[in-house]
């Protein structure tokens, strides 16, 4: 009761009373130190613990995961793996570990085990070895993705296309990303060819960027709403300006309804929505005289607009 109302000096107190301690006693007192985040006091509890379990175990390494203390999630996992099987949480968090420290050694040492031990890979673990294997810079396991069907019976969604595109290009696999989308078994949607273009400005790879508006204007001349603005960004980070202003009269002539930027704010429990070009809200006079103060403000202390990704 106390542990659920958040009083762990309380519970820690009874937990002293107690003439005999078993493991869930133990371990809901971990749990309760873990949340609260002194994870110094969980780490001298887990050595204290007379009785240790898979459960225990996961308490502690879930918490030094949510506190990004990833080091101390490897060698807690180590230290474990003598005296107990690690269960699906413990694995999940040895490699989301892995992954945050881009351990690659760490993460494929573990993923070696889970393989030896015939430790079943459920989806938590398979996601979190690809999660690995991609943060740790391995793009050539990828294959894991395409074998998802025949290995767990799980067929590739737009979704997980979706990830793999994006994943491949912002590592710099511009081809082979183009690749994926032009063998994909389900069309490719806006969010995906965006994520393309995306990528080669990011990359500044401007002869790419313009093969693969082509491509998609060839499959269908609708297809890449938003597109013209992208590829305008990779003009502009490339200085290219005349090219920037031959794609706006291009837009012009096309009246091209591209989706009108906004964003949102909250001011005392009310919400209030602005949009490019605003000019009904009622003190939007107000509001940019004050943008204007606070840019001022921003110049003097060395801050200037980054005028290479605009349209």
């Amino acid at each position: 009761m106390y542990l659920v109302l958040g009083k762990v000096n309380r519970s820690c107190q009874l937990f002293d009373e107690l003439s005999e301690r078993d493991v869930f006693s133990w371990s809901s007192l971990l749990s309760a130190y873990a949340k609260s985040g002194n994870m110094c006091r969980v780490g001298r509890l887990f050595s204290e613990m007379t009785v240790r379990n898979d459960v225990s175990c996961a308490m502690m390494v879930l918490g030094f995961v949510s506190c990004g203390r990833y080091p101390e999630v490897l060698r807690y996992f180590l230290e474990m793996l003598c005296y107990i099987k690690p269960n699906e949480v413990v694995l999940v968090c040895a490699l989301s570990a892995s992954a945050h420290l881009e351990s690659l050694h760490q993460g494929n040492w573990i993923h070696t085990y889970i393989d030896k031990s015939c430790i079943s890979e459920t989806s938590n673990v398979r996601t979190a070895l690809i999660d690995m294997y991609a943060k740790c810079g391995r793009i050539d396991c990828s294959s894991m993705f395409y074998n998802a069907e025949s290995l767990w019976g799980v067929v590739p969604k737009i979704e997980h296309y979706g990830c793999y595109v994006d994943l491949l290009g912002c590592a710099g696999y511009l081809a082979k990303a183009f690749g994926v989308v032009k063998s994909m078994s389900v069309n490719s949607d806006t969010v995906i060819r965006r994520a393309l273009l995306s990528a080669c400005r990011i990359h500044r790879n401007l002869n790419f960027g313009e093969r693969i508006v082509y491509y998609l204007e060839q499959i269908n001349p609708h297809s890449c709403v938003g597109g013209d603005v992208l590829l305008s960004n990779l003009y502009a980070s490339l200085v290219k300006w005349e090219k920037v202003d031959l794609i706006r009269k291009i837009m012009g002539k096309q009246k091209n309804q591209s989706d009108i930027g906004c964003s949102w704010i909250e001011v005392n429990d009310l919400v209030f929505e602005f949009r490019v070009a605003d000019v009904l809200h009622p003190e939007i006079a107000q509001i940019r005289q004050k943008l204007r103060e606070i840019l001022k403000r921003a110049r003097l202390v060395g801050y200037y607009a980054d005028v290479t990704r605009v349209i």
